[in-house]
């Protein structure tokens, strides 16, 4: 029943009354629940930012912490087709750009993210800052908060849109999601077949 404890948890059911951070808090809309949307500090874009790209003030980043009620695959929030029931979205200007799914083990052990995407079209928007591994690290971040051991990204080549002939789009997926995880830090599990990060 760990598990069960760790979902109720997360959505800030069960255990003493306690201010409830903002990844926990949650309202339903529809067919998902939507969590406080939150700006990012500057401290917390700053390491994503690009250089020779930007100048003047950070600019504001918020992220939306989402969970779907009736599965995967379909669109839900923002327009985004989900791989993943669990989800946060990166806004710019309160336009969300781009989103990061994620599934949580049963035991409650690990997150296991499964997908990292940008809207078509908003390339000049997100192409001051590296918003693929802001992703991963709020994700991170937000694991690590709510006591999970681990985090673990699939790698390209699992994705669902793997081609096994158009290798432009199969390059585009190797950076997206293994040099994306190569860079912070995560490490290829053989066993697993997963880049998995100990938190």
């Amino acid at each position: 029943m760990r598990w069960l404890r760790k979902i109720l948890a997360l959505f800030g059911f069960g255990g003493a009354k306690t201010e409830i951070p903002y990844w926990q808090r949650t309202d339903q809309k529809d067919d998902y629940l939507i969590g406080e949307t939150r700006d990012l500090e500057d401290a917390e874009v700053a390491p994503y930012l690009k250089k020779g790209t930007h100048e003047g003030p950070v600019p504001k980043v918020t992220v939306t912490r989402w969970s779907l009620l009736r599965g995967v695959g379909k669109y839900g929030p923002e327009g985004f087709y989900y791989d993943a029931p669990e989800a946060f979205l990166l806004s710019l200007s309160e336009n969300a750009l781009a989103c990061i799914a994620f599934e949580i083990d049963q035991e409650g052990l690990f997150v296991y993210i499964k997908q990292i995407q940008s809207k078509l079209g908003p390339g000049l928007a997100l192409s001051f800052f590296k918003w693929e591994r802001l992703l991963v690290g709020v994700v991170t971040d937000w694991a690590r908060k709510s006591g999970f051991r681990e985090v673990h990204v699939q790698p390209a080549v699992k994705n669902k849109y793997w081609s096994e002939t158009d290798e432009e789009r199969n390059a585009r997926f190797r950076i997206r999601y293994d040099v994306t995880a190569q860079r912070l830090g995560f490490r290829y599990d053989s066993e697993r077949e997963c880049f998995a990060k100990t938190l």
